[in-house]
């Protein structure tokens, strides 16, 4: 099975922004904020 990365930028909330996309995802991680 092939891997996505991806790359967001957000100019406010961020944190708020990641875990929401992650809570989508299975197995999605967050690397750096």
């Amino acid at each position: 099975m092939q891997k996505i990365t991806t790359f967001l930028w957000f100019d406010g909330q961020a944190e708020e922004a990641m875990n929401h996309y992650i809570s989508i995802f299975r197995n999605a991680k967050v690397l750096s904020l």
